[in-house]
C-alpha cells in the first residue's frame, strides 16, 4: 500500500506515482483500476488467460460504457497496426492488465528523473506506447468484462458517432494530440522508423503531409479513423 498526502492534479499523475513507487516483486500481473467502474468477476481471469494463451505481455479489451440512462459498446479490438501506438492508446486504461515484464519496463521508463509528466497526459496511451515500442506483445480482446462509467468528470469520455468525432476534433484543434505525441518520444526506443515518422510529423511542408497521409493506415487501427487522420494530415490541421 502506498500512502501520500500529495495532490497530483490529475488522474494520470496519480497513476504515474503508483507505477513509480509500487513494489513489483510480489505479484505476476498488474491492472489499472478506476474506482467508479464496475468489473465483472471474470475480468482479471479473462485477461490473464488471454495473456498466457497468446504468449503476450499485456492485455486490453473492448468496453461496455454506461451512464444513468443507457449502455453502449466501445469497439477497440481492430487489428493492431505497426505504429498505431504513436497515435492512439490500446483502449481505456481500466481494461489494461500487464505482466510483470511489461509493468517493470513501464516502471523503469517513467522512473527516469529527467521525465517530465504533464498534467493532462494519458497514462494508458503512454503505457501502450512504451510496451509496443520496446517490442512487447499486446493482446486486445473482443470481449468486454467491465462497465465503463461515463460522467461529466471523465478525462476523455467514451462517446461514439458524431459526438465522439466532435470531441476528438476539439482535442486536435487545442493541440493536445500533437503535444502528447511529441512528449511521448522520450519514453520510446527511438528506432529509425519512429524517428522518421516524428520528424515528418514535426516538419512543415506539403510533401511530408502527403507521406504521412499515405501511411495513415499504419497509424490507426480503425479504417475510418485512419482515413480521418489522413485528411487531417493533408489539411495541415494535425
Amino acid at each position: 500500500k502506498i500512502k501520500t498526502t500529495v495532490k497530483f492534479g490529475s488522474g494520470a499523475k496519480n497513476f504515474y506515482h503508483l507505477l513509480k513507487n509500487i513494489n513489483l516483486s510480489e505479484f505476476e500481473y498488474f491492472a489499472f483500476a478506476d474506482q467508479d467502474d464496475i468489473w465483472f468477476p471474470s475480468k482479471i481471469k479473462r485477461a490473464v488467460d488471454c495473456i498466457v494463451a497468446t504468449e503476450s505481455h499485456a492485455y486490453s479489451s473492448n468496453l461496455t460504457a454506461f451512464n444513468d440512462s443507457k449502455q453502449w459498446t466501445l469497439k477497440r479490438d481492430y487489428p493492431k497496426k505497426k505504429f498505431d501506438y504513436l497515435f492512439q492508446a490500446a483502449s481505456a486504461g481500466c481494461t489494461y492488465v500487464l505482466s510483470k515484464q511489461a509493468a517493470t519496463l513501464v516502471q523503469n521508463k517513467i522512473r527516469d528523473e529527467n521525465s517530465d509528466f504533464l498534467v493532462d497526459t494519458s497514462h494508458d496511451w503512454l503505457t501502450y506506447a512504451i510496451c509496443r515500442s520496446h517490442g512487447l506483445e499486446w493482446f486486445i480482446d473482443d470481449e468486454s468484462h467491465i462497465l465503463y462509467r461515463q460522467h461529466a468528470n471523465n478525462a476523455y469520455g467514451a462517446a461514439n458517432g458524431f459526438t465522439g468525432l466532435y470531441k476528438k476534433i476539439k482535442f486536435i484543434r487545442a493541440g493536445w494530440y500533437r503535444k502528447h505525441i511529441l512528449w511521448m518520444q522520450q519514453f520510446l526506443v527511438k528506432s529509425a522508423e519512429e524517428e522518421e515518422i516524428i520528424d515528418k510529423f514535426t516538419t512543415s511542408g506539403f510533401k511530408n503531409r502527403v507521406i504521412l497521409a499515405l501511411h495513415a493506415p499504419k497509424f490507426r487501427r480503425s479504417t475510418k479513423e485512419a482515413f480521418f487522420l489522413a485528411l487531417l494530415f493533408l489539411s495541415g490541421r494535425f
